[in-house]
Parts: C-alpha cells; structure tokens; sequence
C-alpha cells in the first residue's frame, strides 16, 4: 500500500506531501489541485504497468545516467506541456511515491517531453518478477466524469487505446465498449445491480 506521495515543482503542487490511508477522498474548491493529484496517479499507474512488463536499463538524462524506465510518449496519459510549476523548468519536477515496506518509486519531469520512472528498493530489483514483489501495488485511474457524447463516429484504434482511462473517456464511451464487447455484459450488469432504474444495452457503432 502507498504511505505518501510527495510532489515538488509539479504543477500547481510546489511542494507538497500527501499521506495516505486505505480511503482517501480529495476535496477542495476548483484550482486546489485535486486534478493535479489524480495526473500523478494515472502517470505512475501507466509507469508501473510498463515496469512490471520490462526490464529497466541505463537512461541518460542531462549528461547523467540513471537506471530505470522512460516512459514512451504514447502511454503518458496526461499532457507534459507546462507540467512544471510556474514555468520552472530550470528546476526539479518529481513525484515520489512511497510505500509501507520501505521501498519508493520516482517518477522526474524532464523538458515538458520525458517522464523517467527510477526505484529506490531494499531488494533486489533486476527483473520484472522483481519489480512485482517488490512494488507490489497496481494502480487504475478511473476516467474523469463527464456527460457523454450524443453522436459519436467510429474512430481508430490507436485513438482509442490512448484514450482509454484519460480525461477523454466519456466521450467515446461507444467506442471503448464497441472494442471490449466481451466483457460489456460484466459492466451492463454491474450497472443493473448498482444504479435502480437505470437500463444500459449494447449498441454497435457503424462508420458514417
């Protein structure tokens, strides 16, 4: 389980630790960085999956090497531009996240285009069986609520893939379940059991 998060020149958080417990529940009037808390999640979720699948290797990064990850473009779910707080690039951008058995994971910002995940760990960590005991925790980001779109048109398959868990989900809700078709009676049914009143069938999406 994560102890805390530690977040420093991330956005709108300077410098800022956040200490966990098995709920959590983020509160505040708009601008107070609930959204920017979330961000750091749905990048480490995205990180840690890459790092369960991968071995790390030497990354150089301003004339330094360090051993870890870097994550590619297309799996960072969030938007890199400005991702430094004030503007600051010329200083460290960091989220650290730390668990309950001592071992942290790091992930640095570098020039609004490169997300670095490194560890920091009391074993071993050479293999992605490794990583897995060692950073035992798997994160999933729910998409961001939002209305959904009345139309939608049948897009790509990469388009969807990225968006998919993003702030973008609700408006290709259609799309995302016209590719999970397998598995849209679980959630149907879990709509049925949850939601009184509420009704979901599946609907087949055809290009215009």
């Amino acid at each position: 389980m994560y102890k805390t998060v530690r977040f420093q020149n991330f956005k709108s958080l300077k410098d800022f630790t956040i200490h966990l417990r098995t709920v959590n529940v983020l509160v505040g009037p708009n601008n107070a960085g609930k959204s920017t808390v979330l961000d750091a999640f749905r990048v480490m979720g995205a990180a840690h999956a890459l790092a369960t699948r991968r071995l790390p290797h030497n990354i150089e990064v301003n004339n330094k090497i360090v051993f870890g990850y870097e994550l590619p473009q297309s799996l960072i779910p969030i938007s890199l531009t400005n991702v430094h707080s004030d503007y600051q690039s010329d200083q460290e951008t960091f989220v650290v996240f730390s668990l309950e058995n001592g071992n942290e994971l790091r992930l640095d910002f570098h020039d609004n285009r490169r997300c670095i995940l490194t560890f920091d760990s009391r074993q071993r960590t050479a293999t992605t069986r490794d990583f897995a005991r060692n950073f035992p925790e798997s994160i999933y980001s729910f998409p961001t609520l939002g209305p959904l779109e009345e139309e939608e048109e049948l897009l790509t398959d990469k388009y969807v893939e990225e968006s998919a868990g993003t702030r973008r989900s609700h408006r290709i809700f259609r799309n995302i379940w016209y590719r999970w078709s397998n598995i849209f009676p679980i959630f149907q049914n879990l709509v049925h059991q949850t939601w009184e009143g509420m009704t979901i069938r599946y609907l087949l999406l055809r290009p215009r």
